[in-house]
């Protein structure tokens, strides 16, 4: 799995530690979006998971965010995609059912990339071209190619074996 990110600065200002991916515990994790609610989602990261932010952004606090939910389940990065899915897909539920901002995300632990949107773009595109399949998520369609827009308050998933391949929640997050 590849994750890059390309910032323009809305919360911090321009420096290394603002910088995403953001890593923690075999974790890594890019947003795109400007939180509205910090106080809300500063209180319901734990203080653990504070005290590891590094930098000033609402992108960092976010992830912290996700990280105590992944806690506080008793998961580690190891552990069941299908359970990991089911706690941060919660996590971005309730987050926009308190309109906390937007939040784009994309959190990876190597064998599995979870995937958000919520109030910017996102794509998907997938690749078979000699014997290889791909499966790439951006902000904005990157080439000619057909990109699929994933719909606005949609999480999803793109489990790395046995192939590469997109995993909704349920037939009808897939559907929508």
């Amino acid at each position: 799995m590849l994750v890059a990110h390309v910032r323009k600065k809305t919360v911090g200002p321009t420096r290394i530690e603002n910088t995403h991916p953001f890593a923690r515990s075999g974790w890594i994790f890019a947003h795109n979006g400007t939180l509205t609610d910090l106080e809300y989602v500063r209180s319901a990261a734990s203080p653990a998971r504070r005290a590891e932010i590094q930098g000033d952004t609402d992108s960092e606090l976010l992830f912290a965010l996700f990280l105590t939910r992944l806690d506080a389940a008793g998961l580690r990065r190891d552990d069941a995609h299908e359970r990991i899915h089911g706690v941060l897909a919660d996590t971005a539920q309730e987050l926009r059912e308190r309109n906390v901002g937007a939040f784009s995300t994309l959190m990876s632990n190597g064998e599995t990339c979870f995937a958000h949107r919520f109030g910017r773009t996102l794509f998907t595109l997938e690749r078979h071209a000699g014997g290889r399949r791909t499966v790439v998520i951006a902000s904005a369609r990157l080439t000619d190619d057909a990109w699929s827009e994933i719909p606005e308050g949609t999480f999803f998933r793109v489990d790395r074996r046995p192939v590469p391949s997109l995993v909704w929640r349920d037939s009808a997050t897939r559907a929508a």
